[in-house]
């Protein structure tokens, strides 16, 4: 949601606008992980969401990966 504001005279918030739709996944249940980032600018936006029905994509971990810089 986007809201247009005005601070002079006073403080004066306009009507939200939805930016965009978007089925956010909650990477956990804490609140500061609400499954979203802002950018500081505010003119990016990352969000965790599934990229089709029932996707899933394997998750590699490499350990000592560090071993294979020396070759």
């Amino acid at each position: 949601m986007a809201v247009d504001v005005t601070f002079t005279p006073t403080f004066v918030p306009g009507t939200p606008k939805e930016l965009f739709e978007a089925p956010i996944v909650n990477a956990g249940s804490f609140a500061r992980n609400p499954g979203y980032f802002v950018s500081p600018d505010g003119k990016a936006f990352l969000v965790n969401m599934p990229v089709g029905p029932n996707a899933s994509r394997p998750l590699n971990v490499v350990l000592n990966w560090q071993s294979g810089l020396k070759n």
